[in-house]
């Protein structure tokens, strides 16, 4: 069981052509897949860097943001979880692109197992592409910086993820309050789970740009609501918003030298 990358970060949304709106209409994001069903509902996935995030409204879709981690060996990664007592959310299914299952990690957010099929990576357009809003040319974002899970207890996550899914860290600031923050990297892509006083559930996903400042002020036009205003740390300046459902959305850019 090897895990390659962070396959993608997913949002449900309340209201698709809002979510749209936002996403590419404010934020400039284009899309790569998308699923119209014309009835209020669909999904669409945005190519950030070699990153992926998508959002969606389906019916019986998940209704909490959920990452999919990405494995060579589906099986072996079920078969893992399952050894240890795993709950799990969906059980193993078939799409025509991909095999997947969703599990109950310990912080009790949905977790993808995800496994591509051999020759699916190409973008696919269903019912139309063309959302009801003009896309808009600014500051761009080259990747998904992180996405970071929220843990009740940081212990028991990082057993889960380091002794269940065999997910090794890169990064590791633990406190002995229990509160602290972790960082996996699979492939070029970065998974965290972290606990603080302000922080004990929920799934955040953080954009990438070398334009902080553009759009923050493209956000604050755009009347968007921001949860934490914009604020500096040693390796990074960040701000963290609400997406047109509620979702949280943190815009972060790296200082030099930081990666």
């Amino acid at each position: 069981m090897n895990f390659t990358e962070v396959a993608v970060t997913n949002y449900p949304v309340t209201d698709f052509p809002a979510a749209r709106a936002f996403y590419e209409g404010v934020l400039g994001l284009e899309p790569d897949r998308v699923i119209d069903l014309k009835n209020g509902c669909g999904w669409v996935e945005y190519e950030v860097g070699d990153h992926a995030f998508g959002v969606g409204k389906m019916e019986g879709w998940l209704s909490t943001p959920n990452c999919a981690l990405e494995t060579d060996d589906l099986d072996a990664a079920v078969a893992a979880l399952k050894k240890a007592g795993t709950a799990f959310r969906f059980e193993p299914f078939e799409t025509a692109i991909c095999r997947m299952a969703t599990v109950i990690e310990p912080g009790g957010h949905v977790l993808t197992i995800h496994q591509r099929k051999p020759g699916n990576a190409p973008a696919v357009v269903i019912g139309g592409s063309a959302p009801a809003v003009a896309s808009r040319k600014g500051p761009k974002f080259t990747e998904v910086a992180f996405t970071a899970y929220a843990a009740h207890d940081l212990a028991v996550s990082r057993a889960f993820y380091e002794n269940v899914l065999g997910l090794k860290p890169a990064t590791v600031h633990q406190q002995d309050d229990g509160s602290g923050w972790i960082e996996y990297e699979i492939g070029s892509h970065t998974f965290g789970i972290g606990k603080s006083e302000n922080w004990s559930h929920g799934v955040c996903c953080a954009l990438e740009t070398n334009e902080f400042d553009a759009v923050i002020a493209v956000l604050r036009n755009a009347g968007t609501p921001f949860r934490m205003e914009p604020f500096d740390t040693p390796v990074c300046r960040m701000a963290l918003v609400s997406d047109p459902s509620g979702n949280k959305l943190m815009i972060h850019q790296r200082k030099p030298g930081h990666h």
